[in-house]
């Protein structure tokens, strides 16, 4: 178990699927690195081709965007998000990214004049059609991305990372300089969703294809080192570097210092903590081979679909967005270090 964390109660803190119809619910990310004012964590919901705030104190949920699935821009009441891959707030709380999966393209919605528009990747006037993908670098508007699964702010709020699964790669957009280049092409590690320590010094990334948990130092612009922190082989197994096992990283979070990482699976239904400096993984909750949907205390829980996870900004909770159980639901879930957690009463999405 990493330090200063142990196992502790999971409970559910938003909607299921019986408060919602079918299909409403299908998250397929959640975060808050940057919490927006309220205490609020960003949803995507790929059901629907929302984005959503999540008040985490609370349970209310608000859609950010109302259109639908499909390609659109401009006010957030008809923009659309074709099927939308994960999404971060910035530093300053003024913007939400969001990756553009099957629209090759990351989106901008600005938070102070609510509409929507591309931040980088193709204009929006070449649409959603066939072609738009690829692994172009160069100005935003002429880079191209394919199927991007992530975004993430660096903390100094001018950097921009993307990565996808597709590529296993990682990119850069320095959005002062309005460029986009590759900084990782992927290889011993299939780059698929990240995330960064609170003083910007390293970014930590799952790589789904190749079993395997890596770390990049961004003090040393221009070569930017990376090094595999734990897993190998296709399995489920806890251990030591690349004797543990994994079932398709998927979701990754690190705790402030940088310390641990807290790691979901697409194909497993535990959360796997990772220390990062000794490579020792074990399982914090949940079960690698029993799926469900159950609250209860560290391996006791039962999870299914689980599709991202975020730490909050103290480092206190653990907020997991479930879409498993045949509810397409969004579920957070508190998973407090050595005591006994509060359940918030649910409110469910407004229409």
């Amino acid at each position: 178990m990493p330090r200063g964390w142990s196992h502790g109660d999971v409970v559910a803190t938003a909607p299921d699927g019986t408060q919602t119809s079918t299909g409403q619910f299908q998250p397929n990310d959640i975060d808050m690195r940057y919490p927006l004012p309220g205490n609020i964590a960003v949803v995507t919901n790929f059901g629907k081709g929302q984005v959503l705030h999540i008040n985490v104190s609370t349970g209310d949920i608000t859609p950010v965007t109302w259109g639908g699935h499909g390609f659109a821009i401009g006010d957030v009441s008809e923009a659309k998000f074709y099927y939308p891959g994960a999404a971060a707030a910035s530093p300053d709380g003024s913007m939400i990214l969001v990756a553009g999966a099957n629209a090759h393209r990351v989106m901008r919605i600005d938070l102070s004049h609510g509409n929507v528009s591309v931040f980088a990747g193709p204009p929006s006037e070449l649409g959603a059609g066939t072609g738009l993908d690829g692994t172009r670098d160069g100005n935003t508007s002429f880079a191209r991305f394919k199927y991007p699964d992530d975004v993430l702010f660096h903390p100094d709020g001018n950097r921009v990372f993307v990565s996808s699964f597709h590529e296993g790669a990682i990119r850069l957009i320095d959005i002062a300089a309005d460029q986009v280049s590759t900084i990782y092409s992927g290889g011993a590690i299939n780059a698929v969703k990240m995330a960064i320590t609170e003083d910007g010094n390293t970014l930590v990334f799952t790589g789904y294809g190749t079993q395997n948990i890596g770390a990049m130092d961004l003090t040393v612009p221009g070569s930017y080192p990376v090094r595999i922190v734990a897993g190998k082989d296709l399995g489920y197994a806890d251990g030591v570097g690349t004797s543990a096992k994994f079932k398709g990283p998927w979701d990754i979070t690190v705790t402030p210092d940088g310390a641990t990482a807290f790691v979901i699976e697409w194909s497993s239904y535990a959360i796997r903590s990772v220390d990062m400096k000794t490579g020792a993984v074990s399982t914090l909750a949940g079960s690698g081979t029993e799926e469900g949907y159950l609250d209860g205390y560290g391996l006791a829980a039962r999870f299914k679909g689980v599709r991202g996870l975020t730490l909050t900004p103290d480092g206190s909770m653990l907020l997991v967005a479930e879409a498993g159980n045949n509810r397409f639901s969004v579920s957070l879930l508190s998973i407090f270090p050595g005591r006994s957690a509060s359940h918030t009463t649910p409110k469910p999405l407004s229409q």
